[in-house]
């Protein structure tokens, strides 16, 4: 069983990443934060201590699911347990990717859904209790 704990963040594909941080900066009072390393340009955004918008380079990479005519890139879930919503997304056969961050105690699949949205599962901190 996968227990959904709430939207975790949402990532955005744009073409100016500056840009649109100082936009949510100055429209949303978000402040731009610390971010884990990439292989393409890539900020975040944070509403207190959450990271609530991943901005991304559109077409920088295509390799983490970027896609060449959309804006939005994925949705995030969180999870409570994410060995749990890896062995039931692996029991359905579905193709995932697993992702650990340490710096950030995050671990993360991705997936798609049938219409090719990119949904990511991630725990934070660890498994809850």
């Amino acid at each position: 069983m996968i227990e959904v704990a709430n939207v975790h963040h949402v990532n955005i594909d744009v073409r100016d990443v500056d840009r649109s941080v100082k936009f949510y900066e100055r429209v949303l009072d978000l402040k731009d934060g610390p971010v884990p390393k990439s292989h393409r340009p890539l900020r975040w955004v944070y509403a207190g201590d959450q990271p609530i918008i991943h901005i991304s380079q559109s077409g920088a990479d295509k390799g983490d699911g970027a896609k060449d005519s959309e804006i939005f890139q994925h949705i995030a879930f969180r999870v409570t347990d994410i060995e749990a919503a890896r062995e039931r997304i692996e029991n359905l056969g579905i193709e995932h990717r697993f992702n650990e961050i340490e710096q950030f105690q995050v671990r993360q699949i991705f997936f798609d859904d049938p219409d090719g949205v990119t949904i990511e599962l991630i725990e934070v901190g660890g498994p809850e209790k």
